[in-house]
Order: structure tokens, then sequence, then C-alpha cells
């Protein structure tokens, strides 16, 4: 008689907790067990009937698939970028996402999956792992091992014997080396010296000879390599703590052992492990892998789940878009693809001709049918205030009206004038990057301040209120956070400007904010006033801090390129236009709704239908431009989209390429020897915001 779907599925805890010890990815022993279960249902009754011990008959699927994965993931793992750490667990209670949330498929958190066991499981063969799994930890005997593996009993008992001999070379007992209660106390401890920078107290927790390793999977920076003595791991401990001092650190049971999560906004980014024996933690394992953090959801995405979510023109792989953004250019052209922040599906133009046609043709492709981002979380009236201002958010005849405020402003003339001002902030900054020290953070102190300098004094803002202002930006652009989150920057961001417009109302300044007032008072409101410079607040310091830091970047890696810029200052003209075309920082730019049906790349777009342009899929066109992946600073890159085309062409592309053409030279001379403090693997890129760059970039010189 065939059996009932409750006795087989009663094996699932059973075959989840054999297929995550043997593949240390819940994620794959999942798909294994789920696969195993499909060739169950199968199969005729008949053939189901014939198997006596359906439990056995899953148990040997599994094994088997298992091998497989493993001797497929081993090649794999040639080409994973960065160090490749198992998946963490949290304790069964706190296992809330994907299979985890049945208590049937929770994993039993003993020490044969410890973090420490799992990386030594993994320097395994794999028919070594299966072998060792198979019998010493669920017991069964070598002859049923032996028919799972397809080797003899004798065989089998010498892959476990020889697995054996791995674990007690690499010092993983079986048996914990430090009580959990103790380990508990000791993780503690390094949570509090780690929050209060307390470098002693680091080096004192640690072994002399422990050693770090992280897992961002490419997707996200960490160290690239393992960080070994307690002076090293302490220093990169010290500097990344300087970097998130957004981040929550909270205990955790991490794979059966006390371990801590790092969360952002509620949000678990990083899950940390840890080894203690004697009272040292001798190892540290920190994974930030998206595709890792599965188990640990709360409140819906991760940060880094919500990240491998975001369509292909929105992610990067270092300089250069993802393959897919590449492959739908250069065979589609047009592509749908979701919204980052929901919403209906949008139509991905890719190809620079095409991107260039919708941006001219603001009658057929139109900002002002666009709802912005979060928009339905605001009532009418709100989104009326909210959209005031707002250049990008017009068509013409609005829009044109509001701009030509705004031109005589922008022009190259008049950016020639703050040639001297700018060369002055400049070298200011470069002062400021001096008196750091080596090693200094090339955006804290140069990439950020140049263009957040330049910009307030043109527009009237103080600049004492720099990190407010660059807080809020930063929010507003990060696709990572909540969308609520991002509307109430966005409501703090006009509440700020709002007293800069009442100020300029009552004495109106020197500033563009008080030209405004002064010669335009009678034909804005005081809505469209707090709405325009909000805007040109946050275009002015993101696009150009970020070209800065992610260009410097590029000049760095490419050391032929940075000798011509250095070398001949007059270069950079041409150079930063070539920066702006390989970089392309702006993901997209905001999307439009068509007006009519319309036809693009051979496609027809039916009207009423989002359309979202790709700039670093239009620059790095082959039709568009000679060997596009490649970065030549001596070509100019002339027609390049990097700062829009059409009506909405970017009003303040003359100051950016100022900053830029003053900048870049100034810093190459300043300090000819300038190099990477870090690899270029741990670079802390901005994976989730609208505008690409960098959080940090460390150099020395």
């Amino acid at each position: 008689m065939t059996p009932e779907p409750e006795p087989i599925m009663a094996e699932r805890r059973q075959l989840i907790n054999l297929a995550y010890r043997l593949l240390g990815s819940l994620a794959d022993a999942e798909d294994v067990v789920q696969e195993a279960y499909a060739r169950w249902y199968a199969m005729s009754g008949q053939e189901q009937d014939a198997i006596t011990v359906p439990g056995a008959w899953l148990t040997k699927v599994v094994s088997r698939l298992c091998l497989n994965v493993l001797s497929s993931a081993r090649a794999r793992r040639e080409t994973y970028v960065g160090e490749w750490i198992p998946e963490p667990l949290p304790e069964a209670s706190e296992q809330v996402s994907g299979i985890a949330a049945d208590p049937a498929d929770r994993v039993t958190l003993d020490e044969s999956v410890n973090m420490a066991f799992l990386v030594v499981l993994d320097a395994m063969t794999p028919a070594e792992r299966v072998a060792f799994i198979l019998h010493d930890v669920f017991r069964y005997p070598f002859a049923e091992v032996a028919e799972i593996v397809g080797r003899t009993p004798a065989a089998c008992r010498q892959l476990a014997s020889s697995a054996r001999r791995r674990i007690r070379a690499a010092r993983a007992p079986t048996a914990p080396a430090t009580p959990a209660t103790h380990q508990a106390r000791i993780v503690r401890d390094f949570k509090r010296a780690w929050e209060d920078k307390n470098i002693d107290a680091l080096v004192g927790l640690l072994d002399p000879g422990a050693t770090a390793t992280g897992d961002g999977g490419g997707v996200v920076s960490t160290v690239r390599r393992p960080l070994e003595g307690a002076e090293q791991i302490v220093g990169w401990l010290v500097q990344l703590e300087s970097r998130s001092r957004d981040l929550t650190i909270v205990e955790r049971t991490v794979n059966g052992r006390p371990g801590l999560i790092a969360q952002r906004n509620g949000v678990t980014v990083s899950v940390v492990a840890f080894e203690v024996a004697d009272d040292r933690i001798t190892h540290i394992w920190a994974v930030r892998n998206p595709d890792k953090l599965r188990p640990w959801l709360e409140e819906g995405l991760t940060e880094m789940t919500h990240a491998t979510q975001l369509p292909p023109h929105m992610r990067r792989n270092g300089f250069d878009p993802v393959k897919e953004l590449s492959q739908a250019r250069d065979e589609q052209g047009v592509i749908r693809v979701d919204m980052p922040f929901g919403g209906p599906a949008a139509y991905l133009v890719c190809r620079h001709e095409d991107v260039r046609q919708v941006l001219s043709d603001p009658a057929r492709f139109s900002s002002a049918l666009t709802p912005f981002p979060g928009a339905d979380q605001v009532a009418a009236e709100e989104r009326v205030k909210m959209r005031a201002g707002q250049l990008i958010g017009f068509d013409p005849p609005e829009h044109t009206r509001l701009r030509r405020m705004l031109t005589p402003e922008f022009t190259v003339r008049r950016m020639r004038r703050l040639e001297p001002r700018i060369t002055e902030i400049v070298q200011t900054a470069l002062d400021d990057v001096e008196r750091a020290g080596k090693p200094a953070d090339l955006v804290a102190h140069f990439a950020l301040p140049v263009p957040s300098l330049v910009i307030c004094e043109l527009l009237g803002v103080p600049y004492a209120d720099r990190d407010s202002f660059q807080e809020r930006s930063a929010r507003l652009l990060d696709l990572s956070l909540p969308m609520d989150q991002r509307v109430a920057a966005q409501r703090e961001d006009r509440a700020y400007m709002g007293e800069l417009v009442k100020r300029a109302q009552a004495e109106p300044g020197e500033d563009m904010l008080g030209m405004l007032v002064r010669e335009h008072g009678d034909e804005l409101s005081t809505d469209e006033l707090v709405g325009i410079a909000g805007l040109l607040l946050l275009a002015g310091h993101e696009t150009t801090a970020n070209m800065l830091g992610l260009g410097t970047l590029a000049l760095l890696r490419d050391p032929d390129q940075l000798a011509l810029l250095r070398e001949d200052p007059a270069r950079a003209e041409p150079a930063v236009e070539e920066l702006l075309r390989w970089l392309s920082i702006l993901q997209a730019l905001p999307p439009r709704t068509t007006t009519t049906d319309v036809e693009v790349a051979g496609q027809t777009i039916p009207a009423g239908s989002l359309v979202i342009c790709s700039l670093p899929a239009a620059n790095r066109d082959p039709a568009f431009i000679d060997d596009p992946d490649t970065l030549d600073l001596t070509r100019g890159a002339a027609g390049h989209v990097a700062f829009g085309h059409g009506v909405h062409h970017c009003l303040g592309a003359p100051l950016a390429r100022m900053e830029m053409r003053i900048a870049f030279p100034a810093l190459l001379r300043r300090f000819p020897g300038l190099a990477l403090a870090e690899p270029y693997e741990e670079g802390d890129f901005r994976a989730f915001s609208i505008v690409y760059g960098l959080n940090s970039l460390r150099v020395t010189w």
C-alpha cells in the first residue's frame, strides 16, 4: 500500500538536517530535499509500493544529490569572489523565513553544525564529507554508506577515517571548546569593547594568532582574504565601526553557539560566528553574502536580500554594469523590469540611440504623469507640496517656466567666475587629507567636502549643517530602506529647506536662494522654492562627490590612465568626460510614462507604461563608442548621456565638470604616490543607492 503523505513528509526534518550538514547551505539543502520528494511523487503507486523503507530511499536520494552538488560546488567556488563561509543559522525559535518557518524543517543545532566544524567539513573532498557525516554523525553503517557513495565499505571506512584526521588536525573537535555560557560572556565582552572602540580590551579578548574571515559573495564589501593576528583584526574592527556608525550590534545564537548580528534600521546585514578556546577568541567568521542571510529575515527582507532583488539596471559588478544588463542591451534593447520600490513593471531602455530618443521626446515620454516614489503613502495635498519645484517631475511648459529662472546661474561663463573659489576649496580639502594622516578616507576628507561646500555657498545653505543633510540625502537614495523611511527623510528635508527659504524671504542674501526670492519671488510659491532648493542641494553634492570618489578608485586601478592625467593636467577635460561615461554613477533617470503607444528598439510600448532609461548600459553601448568597457581618458567621449539628454539634461553639469576638472589634477599633484590602502576587492561600494559610488575610500601616499 502506498504510504500516506504524513509518514513520508515526516522524514523531511531528518533530510533537511542531513542535507545542511552535507552542503553547509540551507537554501541548497531545501532544493535537494525538494528534488528528492519530486522524484518520489513522480513514481507510480506500484513503484512506491515496491520500496520497503521510503525514508531510507529518500535518504539515499538526498545523499547522492548532495554528493553531486558538492562535486559541482568545488568548481563554482573557484570563481567565487572572496572567501566562502557556510551559511549561518539562527536558533530554531528565530528561523523565521523559508523552510525554517515550519518546525518540521528546522535544523537541529548541535556541535555538528557549529561554524568551526562546518568550515573543516568544507575542506574535505565530497566523498570524505558524505562518508563522515552519514557514518559518524548520523550513524549509518558503512555498508549503507558504500551504496550511497558508490565505493566499497572498506573505502568508505578509509574516507571517514581521513575526515577524522582532518578534524583533529584543524583542532575542531566535536565537543565544544568552551561551554556556551562562558562563550556568551566572552562574546558579550567583545561586543562592548567593539562598540566602545576599546582597543586594549579587544586585543585582550583575541588569541594572538586569531584569524577573521569575511564572506560578501562579491555583492557587498568585506575583507577579501582572512586577517591573521589580533592587531590586524582589531584595526579592521575599529575601521569598520567608524564607517558604519548606523549599525546596531545584537547578541544572537549562531549555529548553536553565542554570536552576534549587525542590523541597520532593524534589518540584519551581517552575522558573526566565533570560535573560542582557553578564554580567547581564536576565529571570527563574518557573513554578509545576501544569499546566506535568508534565515535571518526580520520584518520582510534583509537589506542584502532586497539588494539581490534589485532589477539589473540597479546592480553593478564593481565599476561595470552586470552582465544581465549588457546582454539585454545587445540582444533585446528593451526589457521588462520590476521597479525597486514596487508598483507596476517598467520597460527598461538600454541602447544609447534609444535612450536619447526617449529623453528627447517629453510629449510621448512624460515626466509629469509619473508618480514619485512613495506618493501612495502621502495624502493628495502633501503630494502636491512635495512635487512643487521638482524640475525632474515636470514637462514643458511648466518645466520650461522653472528652468529658465535657474539657467543663468549655471552657465559655463558663470561657472568660470567660481573657479578661484573652487580651487581654494579643493586645496583646503587636500590639506585636510594630509592632516588626517595615512591611511585617510578620501571620501570623508575630500570627495564629499568639496562639492558640499561649493553647493552650500552657491545656494546659501550653512555648511555647518552638512552632516544632517548628507545623512538625509543618503537615506533618500537608499533603496534598501523601506519606503516609509525614505518618505520620512523627504519630509525632514522639506522642513529643513523650508526654514532656509523662510530666512531668505525675510532677508534675501547674495546666494542663489536670495536671487530667486528677489528676482522671481512673485512667480514662485514657497513650496516651489523649497522644492528647487532641496533638489539643487541633493544633486549638487551627491553626484560630484561620488564621481570624485569612484573616479579616483578607477584611476588607481589603472595606473597608465592615472599617469596620463597626472603628467598632463590639460587632459582633465577629456578625462572627466570619459570618467563620466565609463562610470555613469546615476543608475537610471526618473521613469517616464508613455502618453501613446510608441515603438522603441522594435518593441511596442503601450500608452500608460513606465519607461526607464539605463545610463550605464547606454554609455557602454558598442554602437555608440568603440571598445566601450575600456577606460580611455584621451577620447573625451562626446555624446555620452551621463548627465541625461534633452529638456532634462542636468542643469548643474557645468558646475560638476568644473569641480572635477580642478579636483582630479590637484589631488594627483598633491599626492604623486597616491595608492589604495586596502585591496580593491574590499571596496565599500554603495550597492543600494540610486547614485552609485563609494561609502569610503582609504588611501595612502
